[in-house]
């Protein structure tokens, strides 16, 4: 079996195989936890998009147009909550991972029954749904609260599921699709920086635990599940900010060290990276694969957290 490949030679999947079988053969996907990407985007003077590994390696991806306010893929899809600019439209759009701007489709302003949407804060796909869930604001600044919605990719129309009564900052869902929120540094005392479930049908949030927290009042933090280690990572702050892994079934957090590289400006946006493996085969039989997802015949493509 060739060597699992480098962070260069990730970029260019999708990954397509050909296998000559008999009658049936299980293909393992490599775990590659020592390595495992993740992809980033910050505020500053200039909006930057980062490849950051789940061991504190930093690799800048160029300056981008637009605010990413939040990351999430459907399918092979990367999509974008993304702001032009302060106080600009809300937008849905799909982007390039390897620079963070567009993929050259055509954006969709994010509308909302019962006023203008105003400002994002996180994006999250259902891993078995793909649906998008999203926290958003209307009239911000005002008296409009945060709201979970879902979005449609295709319009951009944003469908109210619920408040959750407080501000957030992020989601994420874990490999089984629960779906997790951080709620911002400027929500009320005993209520900031600390992760929650969010119920899927009203927004009722249940609490998880408490978080690390190097941002200012007001700045943002971002979370991310990585389905390959099975570990949620959590950022909040600008370089030598915090920097930590969460493992949800024993709610322990471990602080991550930044190996190479620098951070700059405030983290807005957290998923993991993801490449598309496709398998053709040649003659009868079946290939599976481990992690699930490619029962070829039948089924020759599968997503994979890097």
């Amino acid at each position: 079996m060739a060597s699992s490949p480098s962070s260069a030679e990730k970029n260019w999947l999708p990954l397509n195989i050909g296998i000559k079988v008999g009658c049936f053969l299980l293909l393992v996907i490599p775990n590659v936890v020592s390595g495992a990407d993740l992809l980033f985007s910050t505020q500053a003077g200039a909006n930057t998009f980062f490849r950051l590994t789940t061991n504190g390696a930093v690799t800048s991806l160029g300056t981008v147009t637009t605010q990413n306010k939040g990351l999430a893929y459907v399918g092979s899809t990367l999509f974008s909550l993304d702001r032009t600019a302060a106080g600009g439209a809300i937008s849905i759009r799909g982007i390039n991972p390897n620079t963070g701007n567009s993929d050259g489709s055509t954006p969709r302003t994010v509308t909302m029954a019962g006023g203008t949407v105003t400002d994002g804060f996180g994006l999250a796909s259902h891993p078995q749904t793909g649906i998008l869930f999203a926290i958003v604001c209307q009239n911000c600044g005002t008296s409009g609260p945060h709201s979970l919605v879902t979005i449609n990719p295709a319009n951009g129309v944003a469908s109210l599921v619920g408040n959750p009564g407080i501000p957030f900052a992020g989601l994420a869902f874990n490999g089984a699709g629960t779906l997790y929120g951080v709620s911002a540094s400027n929500a009320p005392n005993g209520f900031k920086n600390r992760l929650y479930i969010l119920n899927q049908s009203s927004a009722a949030r249940t609490f998880v635990l408490s978080l690390a927290n190097t941002s200012l009042s007001g700045q943002p933090h971002a979370i991310g599940f990585h389905r390959q280690t099975n570990r949620m990572y959590h950022f909040s702050g600008a370089s030598g900010g915090t920097y930590e892994e969460i493992n949800l079934s024993t709610l322990q957090r471990t602080p991550k060290v930044f190996t190479s590289g620098v951070i700059t400006g405030n983290g807005m946006a957290l998923t993991a990276r993801r490449h598309q493996l496709q398998v053709s085969i040649t003659g009868s039989g079946t290939v599976t694969s481990s992690p699930s997802g490619i029962n070829c015949g039948g089924d020759c493509s599968e997503n994979y957290d890097d």
